[in-house]
């Protein structure tokens, strides 16, 4: 009887070694989740010849390209611009000392003040398709200039 039990436990101690062994080995074995992709990386909402938050300077330049038809020697001036561009956004993204407020203020600055730059830089047709895209997406998405929603509710 006595070699029973002792079978009996030296087989359970085995068991559970053995399936604590395969579920740290299984745990091991798993690749670790990719990390998110940086501030400025990928297509998010927003993007267009007018750029917007998640738009990098490659997708930018190729929606220029499709919606308004810019040249190579176009893209090679625009990029330092773009790129300039998108460096302040991020800096901004990044400052965590202003309110949401005083960002969206500083972003709409930002935007304004590289729009001359990069309209210098197309043809007279490619600003009025820019500005006909622009009147078709403002910016900060389905609101308005003044923060109305497009059912006329107002922003709070």
């Amino acid at each position: 009887m006595n070699l029973k039990v002792i079978t009996t436990a030296a087989l359970l101690v085995l068991g559970s070694a053995s399936t604590a062994a395969s579920l740290l080995a299984a745990d091991g074995a798993t690749p670790p989740p990719p990390p998110p992709p940086a501030q400025g990386q990928g297509q998010g909402p927003g993007g267009g010849p007018g750029g917007g938050r998640g738009m990098n300077l490659e997708g930018r330049l190729k929606m220029m390209s499709e919606t308004l038809g810019i040249t190579e020697a176009q893209k090679t001036k625009l990029s330092p611009i773009i790129a300039a561009e998108i460096k302040e956004m991020q800096e901004l993204r990044q400052n965590d000392a202003l309110d949401r407020k005083a960002k969206g203020e500083k972003m709409k600055a930002i935007r304004e003040a590289y729009k001359p730059k990069i309209r210098a830089e197309l043809t007279p047709e490619q600003v009025a398709k820019l500005e006909a895209w622009e009147k078709d997406h403002p910016m900060g998405g389905p609101r308005g200039e003044r923060g109305e929603r497009k059912g006329g509710d107002k922003q709070k």
